[in-house]
């Protein structure tokens, strides 16, 4: 009985996981880009690597702009 319980509780678990969101999509929406760095900032957005992407497009974007 434990053991279906643990089996269940991992199932869950992994249907909510999905990958990252990518640089490619940060470059297309800007808006969800900065709630994403909002929500870094604040330290709610629950996936580091989604910083880590938002913050990169940032940064190559501003660098784009200023050249």
């Amino acid at each position: 009985m434990l053991r279906a319980i643990v089996v269940s509780v991992t199932l869950v678990g992994l249907l909510g996981c999905k990958p990252p969101t990518g640089k490619d999509e940060y470059r297309s929406n800007t808006d969800l880009r900065n709630q994403t760095l909002r929500d870094c900032a604040n330290g709610t957005h629950p996936s580091s690597r989604e910083c880590v992407n938002a913050q990169d497009v940032k940064d190559l974007d501003e660098l784009k702009r200023s050249l």
